[in-house]
Formats: C-alpha cells, sequence, structure tokens
C-alpha cells in the first residue's frame, strides 16, 4: 500500500469512549485525574506547544508538517536527522511499572508473572511501519532522496517520525493521525483497555475503545484530542497515517506509571 493512496478523513464525531464490554463498565470509571489532565494541557513536545501541535493543519501528502519538525509527510524524516534525534531523545521504551532494586533481581522472574506485569509486557509495541527518506549515493558523485518505507523496531521511533498504523497494530509511541485511509468503511477505532480500564476489566478481555478523527481536534487537552493515538492501544480497525509527538518516558503510558496512576484501579 503506498502512501500516495492515503485521503483525508471526513469521519463524523463519537462518543469520546464507547465500552464493548464483557462486563459492561461505565466511562466515566476510567477518567483519568485533574493532575494528570493539567500536566498534560501545559506540556511541550520538541520546543512547539503540545496543543499547537494537535491543532496543526495538514493539507496535503506533501505538506511540511512545522517549522518546529522537518519532517514531510510523504517522505518522512531524512535518515540523519532521525539518527540525531534519537542521540537526543533516547530509545523509545516505555517506564516500566516494576522498580526492582538490584538485591531483588532474582525475584524478577515471579514479579514479571504479576497481573500489572503481564498486561505492560503485553501491550508494549515491538515493531512499526515507518516511511524515512535515504539517501541513495549515484555514479559520478551525484545521489538521490527516497523515501522507503520499513518494519522497524519501535525502540527507534523518534518524534516527527511518521508511521503507518493497521488493524491489530500496538500504537507503537504517542501519535498524531494525519489521514485515514477510507473512514467511511473502516473508521479508526482504537482500544485504550490498557491505559484507563483497570486490571481486572482487562483480566475479563473487556474492551474500551476509542473512536479517533484525523479532524483538527478543539480540545484543550492530549487526553480528550480525538486526533491522539496513545502508546500501547490497539487499533480495532482503519488503518492510519500519523506523525509521532512523544516517545519514551514522555508518552502518556510512561507518565502515568511514573506518577502510580497505572495501572487504574475500579472507582
Amino acid at each position: 500500500m503506498h502512501v500516495s493512496q492515503f485521503v483525508p478523513s471526513t469521519m463524523s464525531s463519537h462518543h469520546e469512549f464507547q465500552s464493548i464490554p464483557v462486563a459492561s463498565p461505565s466511562p466515566s470509571s476510567f477518567a483519568t485525574s485533574n493532575a494528570l489532565q493539567s500536566y498534560f494541557a501545559s506540556r511541550t513536545d520538541h520546543r512547539i506547544p503540545l496543543i499547537d501541535f494537535l491543532r496543526q493543519q495538514v493539507d496535503t501528502l506533501n505538506h511540511k508538517f512545522s517549522d518546529d519538525i522537518p519532517t514531510y509527510i510523504k517522505t518522512g524524516l531524512d535518515i540523519n536527522v532521525a539518527r540525531k534525534a534519537y542521540e537526543q531523545q533516547g530509545p523509545n521504551m516505555v517506564t516500566s511499572p516494576q522498580n526492582c532494586p538490584a538485591v531483588l533481581c532474582c525475584l524478577l522472574p515471579c514479579l514479571n508473572k504479576t497481573p500489572k506485569m503481564k498486561a505492560f509486557h503485553n501491550n508494549c509495541p515491538d515493531s512499526c511501519t515507518v516511511t524515512r527518506l535515504f539517501v541513495n549515493g549515484g555514479g559520478g558523485g551525484s545521489s538521490s532522496r527516497k523515501p522507503r518505507r520499513l518494519v522497524m523496531d519501535s525502540v527507534s521511533l523518534v518524534v516527527g517520525d511518521i508511521v503507518t498504523l493497521y488493524p491489530e497494530d500496538l500504537v507503537p509511541a504517542d501519535c498524531r493521525v494525519l489521514t485515514i485511509l477510507d473512514a467511511s468503511d473502516a473508521p479508526l477505532e482504537v482500544d485504550v483497555s490498557v491505559l484507563f480500564a483497570p486490571l481486572r476489566h482487562q483480566r475479563q478481555r473487556s474492551v474500551l475503545s476509542r473512536m479517533c478523527t484525523s479532524t483538527v481536534s478543539g480540545e484543550n487537552n492530549i487526553l480528550e484530542a480525538r486526533n491522539m493515538l496513545l502508546t500501547g492501544a490497539t487499533i480495532l480497525s482503519g488503518t492510519a497515517l500519523c506523525i509521532v509527538t512523544a516517545t519514551g518516558e514522555n508518552t502518556v503510558w510512561s507518565s502515568m506509571v511514573a506518577s502510580n496512576q497505572w495501572p487504574p484501579v475500579t472507582t
């Protein structure tokens, strides 16, 4: 599937969350704290205010996303720019909820079998489809620049990367939705249970789904913006072209772990 086939979404608005449960939990029971809401409302990513990032207009696939992030939607980040960004940002790894002292390392196998760690490992993404711009050397000292779509380890993602997400994919980093393919046939529906459902609902295989859109959001918060996909969530339907907005310890999931707000508890 070529990037040029993507078309802007015209999907209509939906409720923020829909439950498709085994034991129907109320969406309100998964609300995040006011402190976490305020934190993400004021956060900045890559020297650009996050709310401006969410509202950035995307006109065409040849469009440069912003002056702060040197990526073109159709070609992705230049491979050399991506490498330098990786050196600055570090690996895209979600903060582990298991802060085990070295003296307790012998307990690690047992700790990994806890419900919390099982949920964590089951939803940590390992690979994704990325568009990167490569420079190919030619004869006589000439060179050409050509975009490639490749499957790579999620740990190598950086802010500004262009990723394509398909049904059953785990969202590899916090991403802004740019376009959705065939939204009328397959709207972009995402299971966010790993982030917002208590573990007992996850063990019951309940699904807490969220309908997403590429339409520029008027929300004031990353947790409310419907054009955002969060690390660890699962694509239920639809195919989306997205730009990475946060990686590693700067993702929503990592911040929830660090502030002891993951996994959520039943209210």
